[in-house]
């Protein structure tokens, strides 16, 4: 049977959806689902998407989403990977945690990013978990009527309201209001166009045409805009040595007198028991600055792991064991998470924020 076609292109929408493999359970606990919306999080950077809804199920995800670049499959690979190879890590699992290819529909936001939006967020409804979609926290349903903000920095919920109202109070009334008076039992299926198009044949057409589809191809390959940044390597590094004080190239921290001014800071923030990790790190201060970017350049950048390596001389297996480093140091050391926290605020991005889960 052949595969279904992808179409991929600059800024286009999509409803995502993948499935557990034999439809069994691929969130065990409410940590499972915190740590899919951190990773989530961090694939909406490193790829260039933009997030306009989620719904996490027990055994499968919705996605609704905009790609700046025609970069869809290489991204929802990502999530699934980084998503699978933790989950297995955690609960020992062997083999697959998903059920073949994810699912993707593209999406004509102008006709149906309302429907996509409601539908997204009543399944825990019709699933029976709730009874109304404000009581299910694990959907993008209470960010996107203003009961919950900042919790995924890369979800704009403003995206669907501004289909209701430019007004944002009159929006979220406007859209509560529709999601209340859905037709609970409309299938999503009904309204996909050839299998590929949540939309009408006219949307399909010029979507065709707008890539120019040659031949049989079963995958149109990814094509760039070019007025789109993305955090670069160049980037990561300024930021780690401006928070290090480093005036140049890649040093180690702790070389000069004033950069352990930068130590004595995050002390003052944390506890006594911190002085202990600023003495564990400066066994390895040689290495610091590096790990350190090399974990935010992984975080931040579509790049493989033996691309990271290569500025410094290391393999990839080197590279994901410092990767496997940094985030174990970071759940324990004040120091270490301060020195992120800090770089990511010059970037100008954040992470996903568990106090408000």
């Amino acid at each position: 049977m052949a595969r279904p076609l992808r179409l991929c292109f600059p800024g286009a929408s999509y409803h995502i959806y993948s499935r557990g493999n034999r439809k069994e359970k691929i969130f065990f606990s409410d940590r499972d689902r915190f740590r899919f919306i951190e990773i989530l999080n961090e694939i909406c950077l490193r790829h260039g998407f933009i997030l306009y809804g989620f719904c996490l199920m027990s055994n499968h995800y919705h996605l609704y989403l905009r790609t700046l670049l025609a970069n869809l499959p290489a991204g929802i690979h990502d999530l699934n990977a980084c998503f699978a190879n933790w989950l297995k890590a955690k609960y020992k699992i062997i083999g697959h945690i998903f059920q073949g290819r994810f699912g993707s529909v593209l999406v004509d936001d102008a006709a149906y990013a309302a429907f996509l939006s409601a539908y997204l967020h009543l399944n825990p409804v019709r699933a029976g978990i709730c009874e109304a979609p404000e009581d299910y926290r694990w959907s993008s349903y209470l960010d996107t009527i203003g009961r919950r903000k900042g919790f995924i920095p890369n979800l704009d919920p403003r995206f669907v309201l501004n289909f209701f109202s430019e007004d944002q109070k009159k929006a979220v009334v406007l859209y509560e209001k529709y999601v209340r008076n859905f037709d609970r039992t409309k299938r999503i299926a009904e309204h996909i166009t050839n299998g590929i198009a949540l939309g009408d044949e006219e949307f399909v057409r010029k979507v065709r045409a707008e890539i120019e589809i040659k031949g049989n191809r079963r995958e149109i390959p990814a094509r760039f805009r070019d007025d789109q940044r993305r955090l670069s390597f160049e980037d990561i590094t300024t930021a780690i040595r401006s928070v290090m004080g480093a005036p140049s190239g890649i040093e180690s921290p702790g070389v000069q007198n004033d950069r352990f001014e930068i130590k004595a800071d995050f002390v003052s923030i944390g506890n006594s028991n911190d002085t202990t990790s600023i003495s564990n790190f400066r066994r390895e201060e040689k290495t610091i600055d590096r790990d350190l970017t090399i974990y935010l350049v992984r975080k931040y950048c579509p790049l493989t792991l033996s691309e990271i390596g290569e500025p410094f001389a290391l393999d990839y297996g080197t590279v994901a064991q410092i990767i496997r480093r940094v985030e174990k140091s970071i759940r324990r050391e004040l120091f270490l998470k301060s020195i992120l926290l800090r770089a990511e605020e010059i970037l100008g991005v954040r992470s996903v924020n568990l106090i408000q889960i």
